[in-house]
């Protein structure tokens, strides 16, 4: 990563929370790439991204959510899952700032997914294109029944109660020494709130439902044995986004961390990252959806065009009709006409043959009498 210049700093997020986020700076950008992590780790846990990325002239931008890593707030907990997308917004908002002509992508990773998608669903014009990576819609990690029926009531109750999620890093990857750098990493933890768990089900459920409503361009990515989140999800998800420009690829027999396997596996998958991001690092958001705007304009035209000329055609074989019509209506008279003209000459010349009768009979008569 030795082509990147690496920063940390805070800001505040929503309600005034102080977020933790770290930077790698390419010069020039060609795009801004934004990572929004998973449940329970930190922005510091995508180093084979960064290596891949190094050198192509994206910079990578990452925040801890409140409640992880090095932000404020209680370990695992969240009053809404809105804070998540809102404090997104802000930093997204922050980057778009200082970089006002550069693209900017996301990469959300599980719980991270889900937010970065309910941004897009909120705000998905602000951003170039989303990259989904084992994304958190459905939800398959073993949870006690008990625990499922104590969170729910206390959501409302104490929102913050908080137990351990018990998770197991074995799902995670194949690379053990991964797994173990996890085991060791003292910023990494596994608490839920009451709030937290009935807040990413609600959210879950809704991404999934509003799907349709998607249509930044989208790149997904799971493992088909992830243990954590099924990737039959992901699979949905893929098929219901409007999305004109989308991509996804279920790779076979890998876990939950696909960019974190072992590095034959990972590879694989990072290439295909890389490929996007640098595909889709071209034109700001904003001209994106201009030019879409004027596809759609050109077709509308078109369709008009089209309709006019279809309008044009009817009313010519309208008028071409009426004038068939009236040139028969107009021959139908004139041999009407024509037929009672004839009719007043015979009459006339029966008439005139009676009368020509009439004469001849009186003539005979007086000659008679003269005789």
């Amino acid at each position: 990563m030795k082509k990147y210049k690496h920063k940390t700093g805070t800001f505040k997020g929503k309600g005034d929370v102080e977020l933790f986020f770290q930077e790698w700076t390419a010069p020039s950008p060609k795009a801004i790439l934004v990572i929004v992590h998973g449940l329970g780790e930190h922005s510091g846990r995508y180093d084979n991204l960064l290596e891949t990325l190094s050198g192509s002239g994206i910079s990578v931008y990452a925040c801890d959510n409140r409640g992880f890593g090095h932000s404020a707030g209680k370990r695992g907990h969240v009053s809404s899952f809105a804070d998540y997308v809102d404090d997104q917004k802000i930093f997204i908002d922050m980057l778009k700032s200082a970089n006002p002509r550069t693209p900017v992508l996301m990469l959300g990773h599980s719980l991270g997914g889900l937010i970065a998608f309910k941004y897009a669903l909120e705000y998905g014009a602000s951003i170039s294109g989303i990259i989904l990576s084992s994304p958190a819609f459905v939800f398959t990690g073993k949870v006690a029944g008990w625990k499922k029926t104590l969170a729910n009531m206390l959501s409302t109750l104490k929102p913050d109660f908080s137990l351990s999620s018990g998770s197991d890093f074995s799902g995670l990857s194949h690379d053990l020494e991964y797994i173990e750098s996890c085991k060791n990493d003292p910023l990494l933890h596994d608490m839920v709130s009451a709030r937290l768990y009935t807040e990413f089900i609600k959210t879950s459920s809704e991404c999934m439902s509003r799907a349709f409503e998607f249509n930044p361009p989208v790149l997904i990515f799971h493992g088909n044995a992830d243990p954590i989140i099924d990737y039959k999800g992901s699979e949905t998800v893929f098929e219901r986004v409007s999305s004109r420009d989308k991509e996804v690829h279920i790779f076979d027999g890998l876990y939950h961390k696909t960019m974190n396997e072992i590095p034959e596996e990972r590879q694989k998958v990072l290439a295909i990252v890389a490929s996007w991001v640098k595909r889709h690092s071209g034109k700001p958001a904003a001209a994106k959806a201009s030019g879409n705007t004027k596809k759609t304009a050109s077709k509308k035209t078109a369709s008009k065009k089209a309709a006019s000329k279809k309008t044009a055609s009817k009313k010519t074989a309208s008028k071409k009709a009426a004038s068939k019509k009236a040139a028969s209506k107009k021959a139908a008279s004139k041999k009407t006409a024509s037929k009672k003209t004839a009719s007043k000459k015979t009459a006339s010349k029966k008439t005139a043959s009676k009368k020509t009768a009439s004469k001849k009979t009186a003539s005979k008569k007086t000659a008679k009498k003269k005789s």
